[in-house]
């Protein structure tokens, strides 16, 4: 038995990462197309990225208790949590509300913190950087939590009803 907060959580869930493709469409349609075309294995796999939070959040509408929806809503926030720059390999794929904590160790070690109402923001590829830069974006982290809470009261409410 699912509540109302429930569902409106989930449904705006759902839209939340429908959202991620259009977006990114727009982004890519406010730049030159020279630019979009200079690397165009970066452009697939962002694509990709977001083509795959596109599908879990109509998945999660349609079918928001399966076990694969709530596996795939799981790696989509993780995804957009995580921010890293490992020896020249980046990897950075969110949209919307941005609370970010992390580090970079560059020459010397800092503490990072970003704070932006909306956003959009991929980074994806290879530099010839030596930098070591990890943030957390605790946005989709409190999100991804309350999510598992909703799941876990799912789960206890279907057991407590099947006896």
């Amino acid at each position: 038995m699912t509540t109302k907060f429930e569902n409106l959580f989930l449904k705006i869930l759902s839209l939340f990462l429908i959202l991620s493709l259009p977006s990114l469409f727009l982004y890519y349609f406010s730049l030159k197309f020279g630019a979009i075309l200079t690397s165009f294995s970066v452009l697939l796999f962002t694509t990709c990225v977001f083509c795959f939070y596109f599908l879990t959040g109509i998945r999660l509408y349609q079918k928001p208790w399966s076990k694969v929806t709530i596996i795939f809503v799981q790696i989509c926030l993780l995804c957009q949590a995580l921010q890293i720059e490992v020896l020249g390999l980046h990897f950075e794929n969110y949209y919307g509300p941005y609370l970010g904590l992390g580090f970079r160790q560059t020459t010397e070690f800092s503490f990072i913190f970003r704070a932006k109402l909306i956003t959009l923001w991929f980074y994806n590829g290879f530099t010839n950087d030596s930098n070591i830069s990890i943030m957390i974006n605790m946005v989709p982290l409190i999100t991804l939590v309350v999510f598992l809470f909703f799941v876990k009261q799912h789960d206890l409410g279907r057991i407590t009803n099947s006896k």
